[in-house]
């Protein structure tokens, strides 16, 4: 077979599917800054480059941009944005549009065509506000409010009677929100309303004069004031609540106010009368005194019609010229107020002070030593508060001298001895370098000196409790009454004599107590004469302290007792016992021991000497022995096998018992038997056989208890075992089988 041989070619080749762009958002539109949501719903979003323009100047190749905030517009109109999304796939490329829109935010704007005028006052306004807004809401500052819904053109009128600020706002609403803008306007009255006054004591006054103004106008903007005096104007705000101004010469004087706004002007006047005021001047004669002193003013004011005068000490005068006196040194002001009383009542014054200066005078101030004045008297005077003296000079006056009746002294202090009795004086004069002198007198009476007489021998007693009688003379050259005082150890116990004291001293006593006593006799002038000191010694007692052993109370067979005195001894005590039974047997010592032969009730007596002073004392105690009615045993063993039946139980024997109870325990504490029973002679009546429970118990110790009293009241000891002094109401009973 001939011909062309066969051929083939294979190439291989990739497609791609096509993409589809598109995307959701959350929101369409809104106020700014609006936030918007975006989610990519393209057909692939695998291998895709996507691209974002969101229309706001901001892209972004995310696949999922998330979110993207859109700003409201800066010139407050809506703005559209588009956003678009472009994906691409290989060769493949798709577009998505979709737009968002915000709206514009709100302005609020308004002019007016003057902010300044007079009431009544219409002002035109014009809105300008942007943003598209929906309502706008007036409010003019005076009361008024209203609404519009629309730019452009209006008026409102505004009405005042005083210079008034309104402040006019203006708030624009949209969709998105509110914006408010506000503007102040001056609207004034056309007419001025004038309160302008001063102080009704201010219109009048002396030169210089001051006068202050209260300024309450209603309506003006600014005042100008003419004083009246050639001054300058003053031109203030109306606002201004207050103007002062000073006249320095007298005269009538017209006050110009003139008021003024923006709208009207008027002018009021006022009137001022100042006056010339009177000039003060004085001399004043000696400048410089003595305490108690007068000072001569004289009078040389001009242009005045009355005076006053304060001196500076609280003092005050209201003549011409004349003197006034100090009565204390010190530095001094005089004030001369010099006044022009007008017709009308009112007074221009002025006034001159001057600087006086009171020496002090140094007082003559006499102090007299304390002490009274009894012959023999010793005067001893002193001058009080003289240290600044210059001399001091004294005279004392004694009209029962035989060689003078007077004494001169000098210095600080004197003195004179008077041994007569009768009336006397001194006298001290102070000087001082100014001149100035001052003088005391001091008048006094010397009384005569009455003596005592009190002889009493020392007294000493062992009694604790007594009165003692004393008494008492006098010697005396005057003839007025004598008084007594007695002193027992220096306390005045009585004014009588003759006296009668009662002495006591503790019964407890160890040592002796001494008591002092003297008189004084004295006169009606406090005069008199202490006389020598007796004793009274009252010795303590040697008391005593019985105490008994072994006890009070002893039963029988016990019958001895021992007694001793535990107060404190020494080598001067004698002691002698009185025992108290029949044979009146007595002892001595400190400490006895004494047995009675049979029972009863014994007084005991103790009887304690002091050797050397004497003193006895005595103490007492009662004992007494009694007699037992019975007796109480109890054996230690019991025999269950033996032939005697006293062994083969347990019963103690006693008689003369009123209460009884036997109890006996085991080695561990438990309880076996108890009983209380007694016979009519009082003997116990029921015995333990060794068994508990109706079981015999095996060989062994247990323990046995029992309380017990006898028909006379007393109670059961115990039991006294050999070898031991103390009887026991316990012991152990054994068992043997």
């Amino acid at each position: 077979m001939a011909g062309c041989k066969s051929a083939e070619m294979e190439k291989i080749f990739t497609t791609l599917p096509s993409v589809t762009a598109l995307y959701k958002l959350d929101k369409k539109g809104g106020c700014g800054p609006l936030t918007v949501n975006f989610n990519n719903t393209s057909s692939d979003l695998t291998d895709v480059r996507f691209t974002w323009d969101f229309g706001n100047g901001k892209t972004s190749a995310e696949v999922q941009p998330g979110s993207v905030t859109y700003d409201a517009s800066p010139y407050f109109r809506d703005t559209m944005y588009i956003v678009l999304l472009k994906a691409t796939l290989g060769c493949d490329t798709s577009y998505y549009r979709d737009t968002v829109t915000v709206s514009a935010n709100v302005k609020a704007r308004f002019g007016v065509d003057t902010t300044r005028g007079c009431s009544p006052f219409v002002l035109s306004m014009s809105n300008n506000s942007q943003g598209n807004a929906t309502n706008y809401y007036w409010d003019y500052g005076d009361g008024h409010t209203d609404t519009t819904h629309h730019v452009g053109k209006l008026s409102h009128t505004f009405y005042t009677g005083e210079i008034t600020t309104f402040t006019i706002r203006l708030i624009a609403e949209n969709i998105c929100e509110r914006d408010t803008q506000y503007i102040n306007i001056v609207v004034s009255p056309n007419q001025i309303k004038p309160f302008i006054s001063a102080y009704g004591d201010q219109l009048q006054g002396c030169a210089p004069h001051k006068v202050t103004f209260s300024n309450s106008t209603i309506g003006a903007s600014r005042q100008t004031w003419n004083f009246g005096d050639n001054s300058d104007p003053l031109i203030i705000s109306n606002d201004q609540a207050s103007i002062s101004h000073l006249y320095a010469k007298a005269g009538l004087y017209k006050v110009r106010i003139q008021l003024i706004n923006d709208c009207s002007d008027t002018t009021i006047e006022r009137s001022v009368e100042v006056f010339d005021r009177p000039v003060a001047a004085f001399t004043a004669v000696p400048l410089e005194i003595c305490e108690g002193q007068s000072i001569a003013v004289s009078n040389q004011s001009v242009n005045a019609n009355a005076y006053e005068w304060t001196w500076g000490d609280g003092a005050s005068s209201a003549f011409v010229g004349g003197q006034h006196s100090y009565s204390q040194a010190g530095s001094y002001t005089i004030r001369l107020m010099a006044q022009r009383v007008h017709t009308a009542g009112f007074a221009c014054t002025d006034t001159l002070s001057k600087q006086i200066k009171v020496v002090k005078m140094v007082p003559a101030s006499i102090i007299v030593a304390p002490g009274k004045a009894c012959v023999p008297y010793t005067l001893k005077v002193e001058a009080g508060e003289a240290a600044n003296a210059a001399k001091l000079e004294w005279t004392i006056y004694d009209s029962s001298s035989t060689t003078q009746k007077e004494f001169h002294i000098e210095g600080n202090a004197a003195s004179h001895v008077y041994n007569v009795g009768g009336s006397y004086a001194v006298r001290l004069v102070v000087h001082t370098t100014s001149g100035c002198t001052d003088t005391a007198t001091y008048k006094f009476d010397v009384h005569n000196t009455p003596r005592t007489r009190f002889e009493q021998e020392p007294i000493s007693t062992c009694a604790h409790d007594t009165t003692l009688h004393f008494n008492a003379s006098a010697t005396h050259a005057g003839n007025d009454a004598i008084r007594y005082k007695w002193f027992v150890n220096n306390n005045i116990e009585g004014t009588n004599n003759p006296f009668d004291f009662r002495f006591r001293a503790a019964i407890t006593n160890e040592a002796d107590e001494e008591f002092t006593i003297k008189a004084l006799a004295q006169n009606s002038a406090g005069c008199g004469d202490t006389s020598a000191m007796s004793k009274v010694t009252i010795h303590p007692l040697p008391v005593p302290a019985i105490s008994v052993s072994p006890s009070l109370v002893l039963q029988q067979p016990d019958n001895e007792f021992t007694f001793k005195d535990i107060a404190p001894t020494s080598p001067d005590k004698q002691y002698t016992w009185t025992m108290g039974d029949r044979s009146l047997q007595t002892r001595s010592g400190q400490q006895v021991t004494y047995k009675y032969g049979d029972t009863g009730t014994y007084h005991v007596k103790l009887l304690v000497k002091n050797l050397v002073t004497g003193c006895l004392s005595e103490d007492s105690v009662q004992v007494r022995i009694l007699h037992i009615p019975g007796y109480l045993q109890v054996p230690n063993a019991m025999c269950l096998g033996c032939n005697s039946l006293s062994l083969r139980s347990f019963l103690p024997l006693g008689k003369g018992l009123k209460t009884y109870r036997l109890t006996i325990y085991t080695t561990w504490g438990q309880k076996v038997f108890e009983t209380s029973a007694l016979n009519a002679d009082g003997s116990p009546s029921m015995s333990w056989d060794g068994t508990a429970n109706g079981k015999p118990l095996q060989q062994d110790a247990y323990t046995w208890q029992i309380e017990a009293t006898y028909k006379n009241g007393t109670e059961w000891r115990g039991m006294l075992y050999p070898g031991s002094n103390r009887p026991v109401k316990a012991g152990f009973i054994t068992i043997i089988k």
